[in-house]
């Protein structure tokens, strides 16, 4: 089984909370595993920069992340009716006069809990949505600092979208399909300011000439492999090749502490799509990787097989 292992610098090992972080690639091919290879390091180069600098959120940014999570739980809801994860189920007895019982199921809306929750304070806020901030941070490939006043101030906002989805189960499993969730989530497609190419974050300003951009870093970490011997010339070859593709989907200079899981999964989607051999056959050259795919796509093509992407 082939992972994705590297070590954490040393300035920022206190904020991360790791030495290394090593994650599987879920195979034992070693061609998959340099396909798998650009993608997640382009994000772990994105965790350490957000990590040294202390991506914080303005109000604004927690608004679009909480509409973000709840237009994704109300996609599931929608498309596949789980109301349960977010409505109360309440079994109780109920005596006759013959003495027998009788069970009868009551359904609550967790509205109740929560409200007692907002109440209460952080802690309290926590242990009802600290596990779904903690997975939006990761979809959106942030680090925020666990207990501080931008966490503190996400969890109770997430707590709040959590009783809108929770009264909006409750309709669902009633059979009430005519209240419309769409101004619940009207900012959820709108950039975060770390992730809009004009403006810095409020909390944690970041020059755009300050950071290093994405070719600076891959051509680092390139140099650095080819100094240690690591890899033959093909291995090169095809790093580069694949570092080049990333470089052309997400742009050159772009700061690596914006780019997201999501774009890195649709990076992996588009590879997917590419003609076979594209490289080398005359009809596509020039061609963009997003005119290939589209070109893939429209016409009958063999497409790269997922073990040579």
């Amino acid at each position: 089984m082939y992972y994705h292992r590297i070590d954490v610098p040393n300035d920022i090992r206190h904020i991360i909370g790791k030495t290394s972080i090593k994650k599987s690639l879920n195979t034992n091919s070693f061609s998959e595993a340099k396909r798998l290879f650009a993608p997640l390091y382009a994000e772990t180069q994105a965790l350490f920069a957000q990590a040294r600098n202390r991506v914080s959120l303005t109000p604004k940014d927690i608004e679009i992340l909480s509409q973000r999570w709840l237009k994704y739980q109300i996609a599931e809801i929608e498309n596949g009716k789980a109301f349960g994860s977010f409505i109360v189920y309440e079994k109780y007895d109920v005596r006759a006069e013959a003495d027998a019982s009788e069970e009868v199921e009551e359904i609550h809306s967790i509205g109740e809990f929560l409200s007692r929750a907002l109440e209460s304070g952080y802690l309290a806020q926590l242990n009802w949505v600290g596990r779904h901030v903690d997975d939006l941070q990761s979809s959106n490939n942030l680090l925020i600092e666990k207990g501080g006043e931008c966490y503190r101030a996400l969890t109770e906002k997430m707590c709040w979208r959590l009783l809108e989805l929770s009264r909006l189960s409750l309709n669902r499993y009633n059979g009430d399909w005519s209240t419309t969730p769409s101004a619940l989530v009207s900012r959820s497609d709108e950039l975060l300011s770390i992730e809009s190419a004009n403006k810095p974050a409020m909390c944690s300003p970041m020059s755009q000439s300050t950071y290093k951009p994405l070719s600076e870093v891959i051509k680092s970490f390139i140099a650095y492999k080819t100094q240690r011997g690591d890899w033959d010339a093909k291995t090169l070859s095809d790093v580069e090749g694949m570092c080049g593709q990333l470089m052309e989907y997400v742009g050159a200079n772009t700061n690596p502490s914006t780019i997201t899981r999501e774009q890195l999964r649709e990076f992996s989607v588009l590879l997917s799509k590419l003609p076979n051999n594209y490289a080398r056959t005359a009809r596509f050259k020039g061609m963009t990787l997003l005119q290939l795919a589209e070109l893939s796509d429209s016409e009958d093509i063999k497409r790269e097989h997922s073990r040579s992407i």
